[in-house]
């Protein structure tokens, strides 16, 4: 399992759809734009057809290869910022800010603020809305000296403008403050305090939700309990036996598959969750298992064995059977001598 960052945000995968889904969209508001409002101002002249077609190509790498999105999102994020600063200052100039008040393509201007907090994490989102911000406010009162008449209606859109930019920076950040505390939460909760693993309250979800899902092959559940951890603890205490643990989850981790899942179950007790595996499979990746531990000696200066109970699923299995049919399989592979797999199938 990953350990979590200094900020939780999303995770790329989702904001490669949004981006394949808003990219275009974007293009088609710039070209609908660019040919139906004759009005345009002089950055709309030289920046809506870049952006809109910057937006086109953008699309179709991004559709081509998902690893485009690290080179894409903070280029086309502040070419977009560019553009909007751009175009309210290009709009003050001309003295239409407080005159005759803002275009309806003012309505663009807020869309950084979501973005910043879908792209970044939560304090580097907050400096640069809050900037953004900033940069508007004193356009706006540089703007007060190039406007050549007031009405008030213009008057009263300049202050809605920047009132309502204002309060939407401020709703999304308490909203991504709480998303933030609550994934901190929530992670908290599900992750092993000592090894950075998931715990047992995640893995029960993992194996709930894995027997849900209909595949072609069942999933394999083992359960590996390091021999005569007692005696570690004992012989040179608890924080070398913590630091034993530690570095065993890695060794383990570092011989999982990608799909794989590794637990601490409790005290010296790990699980791993290996979904679509034949017990061939499975059998061939608790003995791999196995063989690392013994192998590998620990920084610790301690070396330890293991011993594995294994089961694989079958259709009308419950989380509480295939966790049963797991631990009976390791009670016999460590009464038979430890540092060994034992397999225990549905009858």
């Amino acid at each position: 399992m990953k350990s979590a960052g200094n900020e939780l945000h999303i995770a790329d995968s989702v904001i490669r759809r949004f981006f394949l889904v808003l990219m275009p969209i974007g293009m088609a508001a710039c070209f609908l734009a660019i040919f139906l409002d004759p009005s345009q101002t002089p950055v709309d002249v030289v920046v809506l057809p870049l952006l809109g077609l910057t937006l086109g190509a953008f699309s179709v790498w991004l559709w081509l290869d998902q690893r485009a999105l690290q080179f894409i999102k903070t280029p086309l994020f502040a070419l977009f910022i560019f553009y909007q600063l751009a175009g309210l200052v290009s709009f003050t100039q001309l003295g239409l800010l407080y005159s005759q008040g803002l275009s309806i393509t003012a309505i663009w201007f807020t869309v950084v603020y979501p973005f910043a907090f879908l792209l970044y994490p939560l304090g580097l989102a907050s400096r640069i809305s809050v900037l953004y911000l900033l940069a508007a406010l004193l356009i706006g009162l540089w703007g007060i000296s190039q406007s050549p008449s007031f009405t008030a209606k213009g008057v009263n859109g300049g202050i809605q403008f920047f009132l309502g930019n204002a309060f939407l920076l401020v709703l999304l950040y308490l909203y991504a403050r709480y998303r933030y505390a609550y994934d901190r939460m929530n992670l908290i909760a599900h992750t092993d305090h000592l090894t950075g693993l998931p715990n047992r309250r995640r893995m029960t979800q993992l194996i709930e939700e894995g027997l849900t899902l209909k595949t072609a092959e069942p999933i394999a559940l083992l359960i590996l309990d390091l021999d005569h951890f007692k005696q570690i603890n004992d012989s040179y205490g608890h924080s070398a036996g913590d630091q034993v643990l530690r570095e065993a989850s890695l060794v383990l981790q570092s011989r999982l598959r990608s799909t794989d899942v590794l637990a601490r179950w409790g005290g010296e007790e790990f699980l791993v969750l290996a979904p679509g595996s034949t017990l061939e499979a499975a059998q061939a990746l608790g003995q791999r298992l196995r063989e690392a531990l013994e192998a590998t000696p620990l920084q610790s200066g301690v070396r330890v064995t293991v011993s594995l109970g294994l089961t694989t699923s079958r259709p009308s299995d419950t989380p509480d059977t295939l966790l049963h049919r797991a631990d009976t399989a390791l009670y016999r592979a460590k009464a038979a001598g430890r540092n060994r797999l034992e397999v225990e199938l549905a009858g």
